[in-house]
């Protein structure tokens, strides 16, 4: 039978005295499970527990076996390209907001 580790024997627990296995946060290991990077749950009702397997793979390989029957990770989010500091402007991603029209120089200028 399989053995399997709750999450605080993987991340550790301060109050408890564990010590962790991945030194990572809680939303991190959840955010790495979700995409794919750690492995995924086993769940039993509403407790999620990972194989002890699974994890002594994570800890020797730096990745985790891919079991046949996981959801494939999903992708992360797409973000926007990098604009640079001195061009300021409106349009989010190209989602149709407009830029706004940069102001020429004589036109500042008292006549």
């Amino acid at each position: 039978m399989a053995d399997f580790l709750k999450i605080a024997d993987i991340i550790g627990d301060l109050k408890k005295g564990i010590p962790a296995l991945v030194p990572v946060s809680k939303a991190s290991w959840d955010r790495g499970v979700a995409q794919g990077y750690f492995p995924q749950p086993v769940r039993f009702g509403h407790v999620a527990a990972w194989r002890r397997e699974d994890i002594e793979h994570l800890l020797k390989h730096g990745t985790h076996v891919q079991r046949k029957n996981a959801k494939p990770a999903t992708p992360p989010p797409q973000t926007c390209p990098a604009r640079p500091l001195e061009a300021p402007t409106i349009d989010f991603c190209g989602e149709g907001t407009p830029t706004p029209t940069p102001v020429p120089e004589n036109a500042l200028s008292a006549s």
